[in-house]
């Protein structure tokens, strides 16, 4: 081969490496963050706000007594952790048994921020095996953790 052309390909795999490392590296510093716009306003009062709804909160509260999963109401009504991020992770502690029992059953990728949505729907579907795993929380949790952002963050994934 001539060796124009050697060099002309050369600098042209150099061209779209560099491009690819430098599209990777803005996508990891732009990427979509959590937005916290749908806040708790105000105090959960059980029994008394989303009466109506299959939301219990409350199972929640009382997993452990732990502060992570304490919950509010934001300004469009919703049922919202006061620290969405701190009950996540309290969250995949509590629930490690029912997290990984879901993954296996269904196939799916690791627990995640990104993978949750999954969870949710595949959580309810789980069948019920004994009183110590209980699969229909960890779609509680999810439904209630997915209020805590805004709408336009749930569409991303």
């Amino acid at each position: 081969m001539n060796t124009k052309i050697k060099k002309s390909i050369t600098y042209m795999s150099v061209i779209i490496v560099v491009l690819f490392a430098i599209v990777l590296l803005l996508y990891l510093i732009l990427k979509p963050t959590p937005s916290y716009s749908l806040r708790w306003v105000r105090e959960y009062h059980v029994g008394v706000d989303s009466p109506n709804s299959d939301l219990r909160p409350e199972v929640l509260l009382t997993h452990g007594n732990n502060e992570a999963y304490a919950v509010g109401v934001n300004k469009n009504g919703y049922v919202v952790f006061k620290d969405p991020m701190r009950a996540f992770e309290q969250f995949q502690k509590d629930y490690e048994i029912e997290i990984k029992e879901i993954m296996q059953e269904y196939y799916l990728r690791k627990f995640s921020f990104r993978t949750c949505r999954s969870y949710m729907a595949y959580g309810w579907q789980m069948p019920y095996t004994n009183e110590s795993t209980n699969h229909h929380d960890v779609t509680l949790f999810i439904d209630i953790f997915m209020h805590s952002f805004s709408r336009r963050y749930h569409y991303l994934y």
